[in-house]
């Protein structure tokens, strides 16, 4: 196996437009492939009638009434390299990165100029969860999260990085 790159990250959102803006308007990402529920049902349908089966007629009721809704879309970080932002519909319970448990822990995005980008979010009104500091892997690292939560630490890599010794 060679596995040469990572493809994306996903994240289900409580608020998918508020999500898009923080991902697009605040960190600057471009939004890509968009599908719709209605999308999904029509994907439900062919492959249902490929492979000889009925589908969920309740399925299909309940992804047709939102048919128009926004069901994923793709926001691009850099090339070839994406975010996938689902609508979390009706969830009710975040599950909050805890040191205490097994799960998401964060997200690294690979800036220049670390101190330019503490300053860049905090015009944008991004509070920050923990300010510049230098990091026992030989970088430097600053921390904000995203509006479900989820954790986002901004790195700017040294020569002493461990990464590349």
């Amino acid at each position: 196996m060679n596995i040469r790159e990572l493809g994306h990250v996903a994240f289900r959102c409580r608020d998918l437009e508020r999500s898009v803006n923080f991902y697009c308007g605040i960190l600057g990402f471009r939004k890509k492939c968009v599908l719709t529920y209605g999308d999904l049902a029509e994907g439900i349908r062919k492959k249902a009638g490929d492979n000889g089966y009925e589908p969920s007629a309740e399925r299909l009721k309940s992804l047709e009434e939102k048919k128009d809704r926004i069901w994923f879309l793709f926001v691009e970080v850099a090339p070839r390299q994406f975010l996938e932002l689902f609508d979390a519909g009706d969830a009710d319970e975040a599950c909050i990165p805890d040191e205490r448990k097994l799960n998401y822990q964060h997200l690294a995005l690979i800036v220049d100029d670390i101190r330019a980008t503490e300053k860049e979010m905090q015009s944008r009104g991004v509070a920050l969860d923990h300010e510049v500091g230098y990091n026992l892997d030989g970088n430097y690292s600053m921390w904000i999260h995203d509006p479900d939560g989820n954790q986002i630490e901004f790195i700017q890599y040294t020569e002493k990085a461990l990464q590349f010794i």
